[in-house]
């Protein structure tokens, strides 16, 4: 059995990422909760699973190359911005990736309605549509995708040393904690 590349590895975890986001969108979609003026999004997770098809059909190079040129945001993912989705969707989109998934900002807006909210306060913390559980694992993803990145880059650079030489692993390994074989 051989060892997966990074790039397999990016995609693994992708669509695992997504898989999550599906979940989350099927609890903070108003068709799903038993009081529709609770729902916090008309956004039916169908919409976030044929967004998922369509990008998981683009190969895995091309899918870490266009993460890979987010590079230079990759401290709003180590401070927890939601503006990097919006950059890592511009990204893709400039990299040929024609899909908006600006959409999965929403889980990080329903939350912040949700905690700053009288309507959800009385809520056991695990009853809530999303919580921050939810948000600590879409950033744990976000996280594992950045290290694989890095991994990726450290092995292409093995072969071309001048490959996407404008990303300092160093200061990302360092920044994430991440080893030479993230």
């Amino acid at each position: 059995m051989s060892i997966p590349t990074p790039a397999e590895r990016f995609m693994v975890t992708l669509n695992e990422f997504l898989s999550f986001q599906i979940e989350l969108f099927e609890d903070l979609s108003c068709e799903n909760i038993t009081d529709p003026s609770k729902g916090l999004t008309s956004i039916r997770p169908q919409a976030v699973a044929i967004a998922k098809a369509l990008v998981m059909k683009y190969d895995a190079d091309t899918l870490i190359t266009a993460f890979s040129w987010c590079h230079q945001d990759w401290n709003m993912v180590k401070k927890r911005n939601i503006s990097f989705v919006q950059t890592m969707n511009t990204k893709f989109q400039e990299n040929g990736i024609p899909f908006d998934i600006s959409i999965l900002c929403i889980p990080f807006v329903a939350y912040d309605v949700i905690k700053n909210s009288d309507e959800w306060k009385d809520e056991d913390e695990s009853d809530l549509p999303v919580n921050k559980q939810d948000i600590d694992v879409i950033w744990k993803y976000i996280n594992s995708m950045v290290g694989v990145t890095c991994s990726h880059i450290s092995n292409k650079r093995q072969q071309d040393p001048s490959y996407m030489i404008e990303v300092d692993l160093v200061k990302y390994n360092e920044m994430f904690g991440f080893n030479e074989n993230t």
